[in-house]
């Protein structure tokens, strides 16, 4: 446990940190995080020029794609029709037109016409010459042989001619057929085209709207943060802006350094930091803080709620002492230097590791037992007094402690959040990076410098 006089963990001399070197840190960082937003704009700026040649394409196949369609469609609606059409000659099998030409013949010629076609009879036109007669023309209705006979007289040329006539639907039935494929195929490469066309437009406006988000943090970054990042370097040591950031240059908290100075840049959290034994041990070192810190704000509130009217008269000034005691054991005052000592080598295996992750764990629950140690202590103490020195007068001191408590665990729970989130604020980011933390336990230093910053920043 650290020492009771000093609520903020790991402070020192040794922490402590140059408006210099603050905004040398801090600089560095919103340099870095302007040029990673200078690069998104020139690649969103690029991707979103080249899906616009693709979308021009796209909707020019398109328009293609639905010409050819409304061309097609055209053909089938005039084809699809129940009209009367004459059956073309390769759809026939058979004569159609019969003559004779030998005059002098005493006999009368006689044309016999049997003809079958690839597509219904719907009707049928007679034509001859002079003198020929016609039999009755035998073909059922819808049927696709037709017989018939013609009769010429004697020692004259004739000739005898059927035209045949379906309806315009079964005589071109291939093609509608076939049009029909086609425009099934056609559909789906429209559907096909119109899709990515639309996903390319989505790809361009989100773009747009990106572009719009990046110019404007790239806008804060440039005109607002490396701006007062600037004009801090210029400040005298004695100027008041430079009195109020003071206190975090002495914690040696970079992130809190910031904070005062009001910078808005949110950036992309340092890569890789998981990746490390070192890096494990910081994540889980916060975890055990922020599951000890919520049991002893429980312990603590269930113990006010209790306690809720103190003693006065001649035990007041023990219950005060004890209050304080009370107070010393629930401030968690960690410095993890147990651990932190150890820590003079990089970890090499596994099981290292895990010793160490285990021995900070061990020297958070004392802040537990400290606590239940002075809370069992306390209600001894208030048993022995006599009635007659309770009043009902209210502690302040416990409530205080219960307050402070509070702080410290928010001021924990923010530094967990930003250190754990993909978008930290500059000077988190600032500080995970920082140089001023070498060999191992580095990012656990570094944690403990953002804590600081909260702590000061809530007033203790």
């Amino acid at each position: 446990m650290g020492s009771t006089s000093d609520p903020v963990w790991g402070s020192g001399e040794s922490n402590m940190l140059t408006a210099a070197v603050a905004c040398h840190e801090l600089g560095e960082e919103l340099k870095l995080h302007r040029a990673a937003l200078q690069l998104r704009v020139f690649e969103l700026r690029r991707s979103s020029a080249k899906d616009k040649t693709i979308l021009a394409e796209l909707r020019a196949k398109q328009l293609e794609l639905e010409a050819s369609r409304n061309t097609k469609t055209a053909r089938l609606s005039y084809l699809d029709l129940p009209h009367l059409e004459k059956i073309p000659p390769d759809q026939i099998n058979g004569q159609t037109s019969l003559s004779e030409s030998k005059s002098y013949r005493a006999l009368r010629p006689t044309f016999k016409f049997s003809i079958t076609t690839d597509c219904p009879i719907r009707s049928w036109h007679r034509h001859q010459s002079d003198g020929v007669k016609w039999d009755p023309v035998v073909c059922p209705e819808a049927g696709r042989k037709l017989t018939a006979t013609a009769r010429a007289k004697s020692f004259v040329k004739s000739n005898a001619e059927l035209e045949l006539y379906g309806w315009r639907k079964e005589v071109h039935v291939r093609e509608i057929d076939q049009l029909k494929l086609s425009l099934t195929s056609l559909e789906t490469e429209i559907d096909s085209v119109t899709g990515a066309a639309k996903r390319v437009d989505s790809r361009i406006d989100q773009a747009a709207r990106d572009l719009s988000i990046i110019e404007t943090e790239l806008a804060i970054c440039e005109q607002v943060d490396l701006e007062a990042v600037r004009k801090s370097t210029m400040l005298g040591p004695r100027s008041h802006d430079a009195t109020r950031r003071q206190p975090y240059c002495d914690a040696g908290s970079v992130s809190g350094y910031a904070t005062v100075l009001g910078l808005k840049s949110q950036v992309d959290a340092p890569k890789g930091i998981t990746s490390t034994s070192d890096g494990l041990l910081l994540m889980s070192t916060m975890d055990a803080c922020q599951a000890e810190f919520q049991s002893a704000k429980v312990t603590m509130e269930r113990y006010c709620t209790q306690q809720r009217w103190a003693v006065s008269g001649d035990g007041k000034s023990e219950i005060t002492a004890i209050n304080r005691s009370l107070w010393d054991g629930f401030a968690p005052n960690i410095d993890f230097s147990s651990v932190l000592s150890k820590l003079s080598s990089p970890l090499s295996t596994d099981d290292e590791f895990l010793i160490l992750v285990s021995e900070c764990r061990q020297d958070i629950r004392q802040l537990q037992s400290a606590a239940l140690q002075a809370k069992s202590e306390l209600t001894l103490k208030l048993g022995q007094l006599p009635n007659s020195a309770k009043n009902g007068t209210r502690d302040g001191e416990l409530y205080s402690a219960q307050r402070q408590l509070a702080k410290q665990s928010n001021a924990l729970d923010r530094t967990c959040v930003w250190i754990k989130a993909e978008k930290q604020p500059v000077g988190v980011a600032a500080a995970l990076r920082s140089t001023r933390y070498q060999g191992p336990g580095a990012k656990l230093e570094a944690f403990l410098s953002v804590y600081r910053g909260e702590m000061i920043r809530a007033g203790m």
